[in-house]
């Protein structure tokens, strides 16, 4: 009887051993929205030669106060502003990036009119909450393609 369960237990540790290795190979994989195509028609047979390149110039800022609010003002810290100013270009960029509709897309820290297209902003307002800006979308020859807050 005891080597009855011996065998048993060998046999539901085995079981469990390979039950653990099975489960693990059966894991999903995680693809980013650059890796499966957020726009599968816009990659098609579109040469890179002809795709345009942008650059999203870093962000202005009017004043150190956007909230209205002088005394209490987020912008008492000018390392909020700077972080602000530079991350929405930063964001911006990965989404064109990840339409894959457009050639090399960098931030830039200020207009170029080398570039192809050249995106500028203002941030507008701003409270720690909530951010509103306005952008700007111009092309080397000085078209403005887009202007909204």
């Amino acid at each position: 009887m005891p080597d009855r369960r011996r065998r048993a237990a060998a046999f539901y540790a085995l079981l469990s051993v390979l039950a653990a290795i099975l489960s693990g190979c059966a894991g999903s994989s995680i693809r980013a929205a650059s890796e499966a195509g957020a726009d599968p028609a816009a990659a098609l047979a579109i040469p890179e030669e002809l795709l345009l390149d942008v650059g999203i110039a870093v962000f202005d800022a009017p004043g150190p106060s956007l909230d209205g609010d002088a005394d209490e003002s987020v912008f008492q810290n000018d390392e909020v502003l700077r972080a602000e100013r530079n991350y929405l270009p930063y964001v911006i960029g990965e989404h064109l990036q990840a339409a894959r509709s457009w050639g090399a897309v960098r931030v830039i820290p200020g207009p170029r009119a080398a570039i192809d297209v050249t995106v500028t902003g203002t941030i507008t307002q701003s409270d720690g909450e909530s951010l509103t800006f306005r952008a700007k979308t111009t092309d080397a020859r000085g078209v403005v393609w887009f202007d909204n807050e």
